[in-house]
């Protein structure tokens, strides 16, 4: 698992939560004319179910929590900036320590082999 892994996860996250509760691991989706095949693995699971962690555990009324939802709904980052009372720089830094800390659950969890923890750039 890497953060761009985590990254595109996000990015397909409400597909994959769709293809979960169909009992699908497989489905192909389309979007903007492309054909996209999307493959619900056990990493996926994991990052899902660290998403709903994160939520459970940010305060009820936290703009962050409405990041996590957005994500969840499939909301682009354009949208979620929208109604987000923060700036588009703060925006982007906040996402960023979110993959971050999605990153360290997954390596906590075993999810992330030794070697991709060593070659990860700083």
């Amino acid at each position: 698992m890497t953060k761009e892994k985590i990254k595109y996860i996000l990015k397909i996250l409400p597909y994959a939560i769709k293809l979960i509760k169909e009992g699908k691991t497989e489905a192909t989706f389309y979007e903007n004319n492309h054909s996209k095949t999307i493959v619900v693995d056990n990493e996926v699971r994991a990052v899902l179910e660290i998403v709903d962690e994160l939520i459970a555990n940010e305060k009820p009324d936290s703009w962050v929590m409405k990041i996590l939802l957005g994500y969840k709904k499939g909301k682009r980052d354009i949208a979620i900036i929208m109604n987000a009372p923060v700036s588009r720089a703060t925006y982007y830094s906040v996402k960023a320590s979110l993959v971050n800390k999605i990153y360290d659950c997954c390596v906590y969890k075993g999810l992330v082999p030794y070697k991709n923890i060593i070659n990860e750039e700083v």
